[in-house]
This record gives C-alpha cells, sequence and structure tokens, in this order.
C-alpha cells in the first residue's frame, strides 16, 4: 500500500512537470547588495520641461507650474519647497526627493 501511494506520488509529479503544473525550482542563493548607483539629481531651479517631467509623478502640467512659480518666485531655497507647487502633495515630493536638488 505505500509502494502504490509513492508511486502513484511520484506518477503525479512527473505528470505535474510534464504539463507545467509542478515547478522545481533550485534553492537561491544571497545575492550581494550592490551600493546605490549614483543618479544625478535634477536641480529644481534651473531643470527645463522635459526633465521636470522626467521626475515620477510629474506630468506636463506640474512641471509647467513649476517653471512659472520659479519665472515669477524666483528660485526654491529648499527641494521641499515643491511642495508649494498646486498638485505636487507631500507623498508626490517624496517620490522625488532623492532625485532633485537646489543650487
Amino acid at each position: 500500500m505505500i509502494k502504490r501511494i509513492g508511486i502513484l506520488t511520484l506518477l503525479i509529479v512527473v505528470v505535474g512537470l510534464i504539463f507545467g503544473f509542478v515547478h522545481i525550482t533550485p534553492a537561491q542563493k544571497p545575492q550581494k547588495q550592490l551600493p546605490p548607483q549614483q543618479v544625478p539629481r535634477i536641480n529644481i531651479n534651473t531643470a527645463s520641461l522635459n526633465e521636470l517631467i522626467s521626475l515620477p509623478g510629474v506630468g506636463q502640467v506640474i512641471a509647467q507650474r513649476i517653471i512659472e512659480y520659479r519665472d515669477k518666485h524666483g528660485p526654491f531655497r529648499r527641494p521641499q519647497d515643491i511642495i508649494i507647487i498646486k498638485g505636487m502633495s507631500e507623498k508626490k515630493y517624496h517620490k522625488i526627493a532623492n532625485s532633485i536638488r537646489v543650487d
């Protein structure tokens, strides 16, 4: 009886492998932690419309508002000052905080 269950289990696994129902994956080796890539930060005081649009969560409308704000009020003093822009929330700021700078 036990031998029959073992053979039946083996048969099910083999059929599963053939038809793709069962996947056997080798144990994964832990990967070495690579240092984060140095991505150049965009200076929001001099960035073009296209550079601003390249930031996650910043579309053409918000990018245009950033440029208009700069033109009217002068340069941003701190990167987080970008939250003043209509449509730029704290959540969006935190998504781009490591991608922007001010000089």
